[in-house]
């Protein structure tokens, strides 16, 4: 295999481990993952279910470019630019159009059935009968279903305005009127106009024309304002326009009840036409007030232009007009008529647009044009004759009042005749329907959508703990980083778990696992750490061994029990010596169960050894237990007695095993330890920190004590990093099955 080959194969393993390490991490949380989802699941589904249904309804509206259909308007400047679809859909939802739909339906009243919380509006929309739905857990108050009612007026007088009102009906179509302290204010019945007068002013204008609900049920009642039922009712609408530059608006409304979708639409669409209609006849009508102010005048100016014409016939006795003055004279008219329509055009359009408009400009360089043709045309008229000139003149005062009075006649009776039948550009295309299924809450969506952000949260959760995770984990990366071999990787026991449980709430023994469970993967982990120390001893001059810790709980007495009882079954001579004189728990494995006479009592000179070791096992293993607890235990152990005490150890047993106190609490370990041959440091997989290991290497070893060792205790394979769970303790027992 080539470099380039080795260096491929060493990447893609690191990957593959990098990968195994993440989904261990995620089976090991598989159950927290599930969890996570389960509930975000059952949020989901209580939210979906206890949400009120909303419906959607809908109309379709067309916006037609508005015809022109009175020639001429637009010459005379009396036509309308056509509103864009922008435009209209910011007229369906001015507070003008809105506004008449609120006071039209009366949508200030606001009247609802006071439902039981979090569930009433499911349970109520469960309920089918026709009748009302009858009350549950005692609460006659409530609303359970079935229940309506209709207010067609509604006023409050100063001293309710803003107050939210109670009815309760009482059943026969009778109600009472109440506030929420409890007042009663007046009690009346369905169609029949209640009224309340205090100080003479009305207080209270009621009038309910439909009730149907269970004696006892209580609906709450009041009047929002104006403006804010324009901006409720603009909130739930949606206009939008069907394609581009369609001319299509469609208009849709989000509420829970069906009948009040159809109600708003209806009535927003024909407000809608009829401001339309309204608005263009509106427009006629101001054209036509124009062309009536300006007809007299032009009356009265062609009498008058007519009446000169004759005096002046009969001056000079008919003077007639050749041939070229006719012609001249059609041309002056025709630029006079011209200039006379610009006029009326800068008139109307003077209403509606200011002097540097595109269009205003237009009709003045269009004067400016014809009063330059108007100059030379009367620059020709100048070298007429003087009667022809005047004779000209007059004919075309006349023939200009005549035309121009008549083209503006005929308009005005067109006019007359679109105000009278005018048909807005505005058509309802589909009238309001409502869809029968609720459009939200979409309860599937939100189902999934619940199931798979809590799978998602629960995978954040299982990564978050793995990240804020501070126990060792990992054996390999332990012995690597702290520099000491690992002697045993202990795994975890269930049985040892349940044992311990049982023994603390007083229903049992504690369990000594390489006695009763010999076969447990634990006790194999064990014998495994009885052969390194078998060989690492050989090399020691003691025969002192030292378990401790950084900190407590972390299996020191378990361990130092049960290893001490596999080295005995080995056919050694075992002392297992209690070194924690505070805390110790060895005595809990004898018998009786009691400390008795231990180690504080041999250090204090109280008895000797012989007289205070128990035997736990006849094969050869003896217990010191830490005896009476004294008030000094790091003194003793610096006393010359636990010197002699070791030394007398050793001549009479094979090994000496001492459970010391953790090493990071007090100092007993640093004393211990520069007495043992072998220290063996625990770490509790999960729980115990590399940093806390370290410290407790550094603190030994400025005592001048060497750490022969590591064990990782409770090591639970799942848990681990990385895919010790692959390979770390095969379940391999002896079987008494025949092949």
């Amino acid at each position: 295999m080539t470099d380039t080959q080795q260096d491929f194969r060493s990447a893609g393993d690191a990957d593959e481990i990098e990968l195994g390490h993440l989904v261990d991490i995620l089976l090991n949380g598989k159950w927290l993952i599930i969890a996570f989802t389960a509930i975000a699941g059952l949020l989901g589904f209580g939210y979906a279910t206890v949400s009120t249904n909303i419906y959607q309804g809908d109309a379709l509206l067309q916006v037609e470019a508005p015809k022109q259909t009175i020639p001429g308007l637009e010459e005379l400047g009396l036509g309308r630019e056509s509103s864009s679809s922008a435009a209209e859909i910011e007229v369906l939802r001015s507070r003008m159009l809105l506004g008449s739909v609120v006071d039209q339906l009366d949508l200030t009243v606001q009247v609802q059935p006071l439902r039981p919380p979090v569930m009433g509006g499911f349970l109520a929309r469960r309920h089918n009968g026709i009748e009302p739905a009858a009350p549950r857990f005692g609460m006659d108050h409530y609303a359970w279903g079935g229940e309506r009612i209709e207010v067609g007026r509604l006023e409050l007088g100063p001293l309710l305005e803003g107050q939210q009102l109670l009815l309760t009906a009482a059943g026969d179509g009778r109600f009472t009127i109440s506030t929420l302290d409890g007042e009663e204010l007046a009690q009346g019945a369905v169609d029949e106009p209640l009224e309340v007068h205090r100080n003479g002013e009305l207080q209270l204008g009621l009038f309910v024309t439909e009730l149907h609900a269970r004696p006892d049920t209580e609906f709450a009642l009041w009047r929002s304002t104006r403006l804010a039922a324009i901006h409720s009712l603009r909130s739930s609408l949606s206009i939008s326009e069907r394609g581009r530059d369609t001319g299509i608006l469609s208009v849709t409304m989000e509420h829970p009840d069906t009948a009040r979708i159809r109600r708003v639409l209806d009535a927003l669409t024909q407000q809608y036409v009829r401001q339309n209609v309204e608005r263009r006849s509106e427009e006629a009508t101001r054209s036509l007030e124009f062309l009536e102010g300006q007809l007299p005048e032009l009356r009265q100016e062609l009498e008058a232009a007519e009446q000169e014409l004759n005096n002046f016939r009969r001056e000079n006795q008919a003077v007639d007009l050749d041939a070229n003055t006719r012609s001249l004279l059609g041309k002056v008219v025709e630029v006079e008529q011209e200039l006379a329509e610009l006029r009326v055009q800068e008139s109307e359009l003077r209403l509606n647009y200011g002097p540097d408009h595109p269009r205003m400009r237009a009709l003045a360089e269009r004067r400016a044009s014809l009063q330059s043709i108007r100059g030379e045309l009367e620059g020709e008229v100048a070298d007429l004759p003087e009667v022809q000139q005047q004779a000209l003149r007059l004919r075309r005062e006349v023939e200009v009042s005549t035309s121009l009075y008549t083209g503006l006649l005929n308009t005005a009776q067109e006019l007359r005749v679109v105000r009278a039948g005018t048909v807005g550009n505005v058509r309802v295309l589909d009238e309001a329907e409502v869809n029968p299924n609720p459009v939200r809450p979409q309860r599937t969506l939100i189902l999934a959508l619940s199931v798979v952000l809590g799978g998602m949260l629960g995978v954040m959760a299982v990564f978050g703990r793995e990240f804020m995770r501070r126990g060792i984990t990992d054996p390999d990366s332990m012995e690597q980083n702290l520099g000491r071999p690992v002697y045993a990787v202990v795994p975890h026991s269930n049985d040892q778990a349940r044992a311990v449980r049982r023994f603390r709430a007083g229903k049992g023994p504690m369990m000594l696992l390489a006695r009763d469970k010999p076969s447990e993967p634990v006790v194999e982990s064990l014998r495994s750490l009885r052969t390194s120390l078998t060989f690492a001893l050989m090399r020691e001059s003691r025969k002192v061994l030292m378990i401790t810790s950084p900190g407590p709980d972390s299996g020191k007495t378990f361990l130092s029990v049960n290893l001490a009882w596999l080295l005995a079954e080995s056919g050694q001579r075992i002392l297992l010596i209690d070194g924690d004189m505070r805390r110790g728990r060895v005595h809990d494995y004898l018998p009786g169960k009691e400390r008795g006479l231990g180690l504080s009592d041999v250090l204090a000179g109280k008895t000797e050894l012989g007289q205070a070791v128990h035997t736990l096992s006849e094969g050869g293993l003896d217990v010191l237990t830490t005896g009476t607890v004294p008030p000094n235990p790091a003194e003793l152990l610096m006393q010359e007695r636990f010197r002699q005490l070791l030394e007398t150890a050793e001549a009479q047993y094979d090994l000496v095993i001492v459970d010391t106190a953790p090493v990071l609490a007090v100092t007993d370990a640093s004393i211990v330890g520069t007495l043992a041959g072998a220290t063996l440091l625990m770490a509790r997989a999960g729980k115990t920190g590399e940093k806390e290991m370290e410290t407790s290497i550094n603190r030994l070893e400025r005592a001048t004590v060497q750490v022969a060792g590591l064990v990782l205790n409770d090591f639970q394979p799942k848990k681990a990093s990385g895919g010790y769970n692959q390979y770390y303790y095969y379940d391999y027992k002896y079987s008494n099955t025949k092949r």
